[in-house]
């Protein structure tokens, strides 16, 4: 089972390897062969698993609605109307978001995009059961990190210490720490948020989310006013992890870089597509 689960792991870090040649590979086409070489490899250790006997769990309790276990978000029969008029501008007849997965959701300005990601967000509800007849409904084990191109949830008035000791189990020391290898100089620990730039504003709300250990970003804009550095990082942060995310961003090279899956809006409907690039291109026309 041990060594089962390494393959495991091995598999899922190859093909975020894979997608990533598969992104480059939109730029120079010699990244396709190291994606080709990736996925043979993929293959062969997929061919060659370690077989581990799974015992049935028992359970106790009465069967409830929970969702799948690797099902984070499910979204379905989903009507957006457009803010402050009576016009519909998006209906989801089915949406599942499983962990890992990246979602990129593509379209003009005003199709929606925003308004979906704000609506999600504002439907979670920490550890709640849904009836499955709630239009969207979040696995209970989910946790949810929100970020809005306006950085509306941070408390200005708060020091940058006191915003991170917050979270449960950071004391003052690890914030100190934390703070420190994310560029922050000590002299500005005690300082109000409001001081800090758009960049460093983005850079301590991403910190905090990364503390936080969510298992499902909700991200609008996310890159709007963090640097090439801040970019990677953040690029690296959600690759490395198995969090599932949604996403809207008009940075072409992080979308491909990040997304594994992508979502269309066309005509009011959403269509997963296997590449951004034709929405790319019409959008260039």
């Amino acid at each position: 089972a041990s060594r089962r689960r390494l393959e495991e792991k091995e598999i899922s870090r190859l093909e975020a390897v894979a997608a990533r040649y598969h992104a480059w590979g939109v730029k120079n086409p010699a990244f396709h062969k190291r994606q080709k070489a990736t996925e043979t490899r993929i293959a062969r250790l997929e061919a060659t698993k370690t077989k581990a006997h799974v015992p049935r769990a028992r359970r106790l309790e009465i069967p409830d609605n929970t969702l799948e276990a690797r099902v984070v978000l499910r979204v379905s029969g989903l009507d957006l109307m457009a803010p402050g008029a009576e016009r519909k501008l998006l209906a989801i007849d089915n949406l599942a978001v499983a962990a890992g997965d990246r979602v990129a959701l593509l379209g003009p300005n005003g199709a929606g995009k925003t308004t979906l990601l704000t609506t999600l967000a504002g439907a979670f509800v920490p550890g709640a059961h849904y009836d499955r007849s709630a239009p969207i409904r979040f696995n209970p084990g989910a946790r949810l990190a929100y970020f809005d191109q306006l950085m509306s949830g941070l408390p200005l008035d708060s020091s940058l210490i006191d915003y991170l000791q917050a979270i449960p189990g950071i004391v003052e020391r690890d914030a100190i720490r934390q703070l420190a290898q994310a560029g922050f100089d000590f002299r500005r620990t005690r300082e109000p948020i409001a001081v800090l730039s758009s960049g460093e504003r983005a850079r301590l709300l991403f910190l905090r989310l990364k503390l936080e250990a969510p298992n499902l970003y909700v991200l609008d804009e996310p890159t709007s006013h963090l640097d090439i550095e801040g970019q990677e990082a953040l690029e690296s942060q959600l690759d490395e992890s198995d969090a599932a995310c949604l996403l809207v961003s008009h940075d072409r090279w992080f979308t491909r870089a990040v997304a594994t899956r992508f979502l269309e809006i066309q005509r009011g409907r959403l269509v997963e597509v296997d590449s951004p690039e034709p929405f790319f291109e019409s959008q260039t026309a």
